[in-house]
C-alpha cells in the first residue's frame, strides 16, 4: 500500500495581516491553498497533506529582531498564553502528522493546525 505524509509550514500570517507584510502573508496563504490542493490530488495514493501555521517562535532571527526593535511585549500580548513559542512546540505538532506503521489513515486527508502561544 502506498502512502505517506507531507507536512507544510505556513504561518499565522496566512490569516492575520500587518503593515508591510503583504508578500509574506500572501505567500503563507498560498501554502495553505497548496496544502488543500495537494491533499485532494494525493489522497487517492493514501498520502496525507497537512499544514502547521506557527505564530511567533523564538529563533535566532526573532531574538535579533527583539534586540533591535524591543517588541517582545507586543508579541506576547498577541498570544493567548502571553508568550512566544519554542521550536520544539512546532516539532511536536509535526510529530502528530507523521505517519505511523500499521495505523489506518483517516478519510480526512488534510488539516491545518495553528501553533501560536
Amino acid at each position: 500500500m502506498r502512502g505517506g505524509a507531507i507536512i507544510n509550514l505556513s504561518s499565522v500570517g496566512a490569516i492575520t495581516a500587518w503593515a508591510g507584510g503583504a508578500a509574506y502573508c500572501a505567500a503563507k496563504s498560498g501554502v495553505l491553498a497548496l496544502t488543500k490542493v495537494l491533499a485532494t490530488e494525493y489522497g487517492s495514493w493514501n498520502i496525507r497533506v497537512n499544514a502547521i501555521s506557527p505564530g511567533a517562535i523564538m529563533t535566532p532571527n526573532l531574538e535579533a529582531s527583539i534586540e533591535r526593535n524591543h517588541h517582545l511585549d507586543r508579541l506576547q500580548a498577541r498570544t493567548v498564553l502571553g508568550r512566544v513559542g519554542e521550536a520544539v512546540e512546532v516539532a511536536n505538532v509535526a510529530v502528530c502528522f507523521w505517519p505511523r506503521r500499521k495505523r489506518p489513515t483517516s478519510r480526512r486527508r488534510t488539516s491545518w493546525w495553528m501553533a501560536d502561544g
